[in-house]
């Protein structure tokens, strides 16, 4: 699909797989299976899921079963981008990663903050979890 990205957050995304390319799907939604959440849950959504393959598309909108179907099995980055490295965006990466594990049973998630500006001690804490922290420019 042809993708023009709009927002900072799009437009961080789109330079991040532009040099790591892969499947990428945009705002994947969240809390929306009723069979796991329980009743009142909202959805939310992910800013994007990367898949580590070699398609190379990116998908919005998408069926999740297409969804499905390609994340089964493969190793994955949840993404989550903002202009600022803070802890808005760090609990969204831990919600997001846990959430996603639940809902779509992957076994293999990193998380990966994409951000303009960084957080030297926030940066450290994301190491130890093994988040990924990229400062685009």
């Amino acid at each position: 699909m042809q993708f023009t990205p709009k927002t900072l957050e799009d437009k961080l995304i789109y330079k991040y797989w532009e040099k790591n390319k892969g499947s990428l799907f945009l705002e994947v939604p969240i809390g929306n299976n009723r069979n796991i959440w329980p009743k009142g849950s909202k959805i939310r959504r992910i800013d994007a899921i990367r898949v580590l393959d070699s398609n190379n598309e990116i998908y919005r909108p998408f069926r999740l079963e297409t969804f499905q179907d390609i994340i089964k099995d493969k190793s994955i980055e949840l993404i989550e981008a903002k202009q600022n490295l803070n802890r808005l965006v760090y609990g969204q990466i831990i919600a997001g990663i846990d959430m996603f594990f639940k809902q779509y049973k992957c076994k293999d998630i990193k998380g990966v903050i994409l951000c303009e500006e960084g957080d030297p001690a926030l940066e450290i804490i994301c190491k130890e979890r093994h988040i990924g922290v990229k400062i685009i420019k």
